[in-house]
């Protein structure tokens, strides 16, 4: 029988061809310093040297008209941001620099939603702004409807 809990994961990979990742490019401890989440979202990651072998690469430059776009930018910014520091947390769990960093993401992320959110409704169906009358989630525009 098949012992579901001890394996070597590489041992099973290699026989279907899927070689191991490598890992080697990614930092072993916050040394550097980081992109900031405007500048990794618009790279892909926060972290320079991932960046790399792109760097001929020019970035799509990010230019909202509106405040709307302004502040929907913050949002996505953010997230990715605090998306790139968990899978750097997730190999690196002991990293406090990058924790501190994490975390100080987390409630800049809640501002810059709040501050959306208080001029442009709801972005998730979590929102503080659902505690209203009429159902905010119905008014309209939504934010991919902002042009």
């Amino acid at each position: 029988m098949y012992n579901y809990y001890n394996y070597n994961v590489h041992d099973y990979m290699e026989p279907a061809g899927i070689s191991s990742p490598n890992i080697s490019a990614i930092p072993q401890t916050y040394n550097q310093k980081l992109y900031t989440p405007s500048e990794g979202f618009i790279r892909g990651n926060m972290f320079p040297n991932l960046y790399d072998p792109y760097i001929t690469a020019e970035p799509f430059k990010l230019n909202p008209q509106t405040e709307n776009e302004a502040l929907l930018n913050q949002v996505r910014e953010y997230t990715f941001s605090l998306i790139d520091l968990n899978l750097y947390l997730d190999t690196h769990p002991n990293d406090s620099e990058v924790i501190n960093l994490y975390n100080q993401f987390v409630n800049q992320l809640k501002q810059a939603k709040m501050a959306y959110e208080n001029k442009f409704g709801p972005l998730t169906l979590g929102s503080e702004t659902l505690n209203s009358q009429p159902w905010a989630w119905l008014v309209s525009p939504w934010p991919w409807e902002v042009k």
